[in-house]
């Protein structure tokens, strides 16, 4: 099955909110991600920080997607989830991968990503790749402590 990651367009937005609900217990505003398609995966926000979203297509069908940001030479993974039914199978990993690639192109020094501090499919997948802990946050999710992961690139 072939796959392809590419930027957002304003035709993805129906399968990016199914698979924000169905992955956080706290999802996004919906409001972002239209803002984001409006402008086809590409923002730059006023402080001059870019912001990019891409997702991850099937045969027609957006299963994943991934949103970044960078600015001051760091990048920051800001989302990433993959349809329920088909997580556990290299998807997430594929879509981090490419963001990195992504950010190392564009010459970022190093890349962070927070994590609830008992997900411990996404922390076994940080670190898969060899982000390393960096740093705590209680109550970063509320009710939830954080893990702050880092990647030197």
């Amino acid at each position: 099955m072939k796959r392809t990651i590419r930027l957002l367009n304003p035709s993805d937005l129906e399968s990016v909110k199914s698979i924000e609900n169905a992955s956080f217990p706290e999802p996004w505003d919906f409001e972002i991600f239209e803002i984001l398609a409006s402008y086809r995966g590409r923002a730059i926000k006023a402080n001059g920080a870019r912001i990019y979203m891409y997702v991850l297509e099937e045969e027609n069908d957006v299963t994943g997607y991934v949103v970044w940001e960078e600015a001051a030479r760091e990048g920051h993974i800001l989302n990433l989830a993959v349809q329920e039914d088909r997580r556990n199978s290299g998807r997430g990993k594929e879509l981090l991968l490419f963001a990195i690639r992504k950010l190392k192109l564009k010459g970022m020094e190093s890349c962070i990503l927070e994590c609830r501090d008992n997900n411990a499919i996404a922390r076994g997948l940080y670190e898969s790749i060899g982000m390393t802990e960096s740093d705590h946050v209680d109550g970063y999710y509320g009710d939830q402590d954080a893990v702050i992961y880092r990647l030197d690139l």
